[in-house]
């Protein structure tokens, strides 16, 4: 693949337009592609004018922009709470959901990462799984 320009920007929340870090920005059709930095910025060497970048992010709807003469594009990713489904990430990394499992779980939420301020993760979630 050829390339032709290379695209920056920034990917923002609609909601409060704070920067996204860890945003997925590939070409379509491709795995080609690179993630946002911790300042919601971006950048992507894309072959053409006619290339479309993909804007993606658990829990906010996708996004898709022609790139065209321009070498910024800064996106507004706006949230879907519909996307969301509770899910569990196997030991191989294999997301299945949890009705679908045919053993037990051991689930951690988030508050439980807060509450007790330890240093050490290990420390932390220690007696604090919820068997279902």
């Amino acid at each position: 693949m050829a390339l032709g320009q290379t695209v920056t920007g920034t990917v923002t929340g609609e909601a409060d337009g704070m920067p996204l870090p860890g945003v997925s920005v590939l070409i379509k059709g491709t795995s080609t592609g690179t993630a946002t930095d911790v300042d919601g910025n971006y950048s992507l060497n894309v072959p053409g004018s006619e290339t479309v970048l993909v804007f993606s992010y658990l829990g906010f709807k996708t996004t898709e922009q022609t790139v065209g003469n321009r070498t910024t594009i800064n996106v507004s990713l706006s949230e879907d709470a519909a996307e969301l489904s509770e899910v569990v990430v196997t030991a191989l990394g294999i997301e299945r959901n949890v009705r679908a499992l045919q053993y037990s779980i051991t689930k951690v939420g988030g508050e439980e990462f807060t509450a007790a301020r330890e240093n050490n993760i290990a420390n932390q979630l220690a007696g604090r799984s919820e068997c279902q």
